[in-house]
């Protein structure tokens, strides 16, 4: 079984790799904001995907292509 934050970084790879697939194709496509709910996400990203819990080497996967964007970044949106 895997948790929320495993879940919800898994789901933040999957877009980001997206994004960069987009971004190769289409000109003026240099940035984003991520939004997500997940507090703990939204931290460990911004620590630079520093992690000790299970869903550690999706981190790390998620800050190396996090690297490869210029203009990122991730803020809290809160469910409510």
């Amino acid at each position: 079984m895997v948790d929320a934050p495993t879940t919800e970084v898994m789901a933040l790879k999957e877009g980001l790799l997206f994004f960069l697939a987009v971004s190769a194709t289409c000109t003026g496509c240099n940035g984003f904001i991520i939004q997500s709910d997940c507090l703990e996400v939204m931290e460990t990203m911004r620590l630079a995907g520093i992690s000790s819990a299970a869903g550690a080497p999706i981190y790390e996967d998620c800050n190396i292509l996090w690297q490869n964007l210029d203009a990122i970044s991730i803020e809290h949106c809160d469910q409510e």
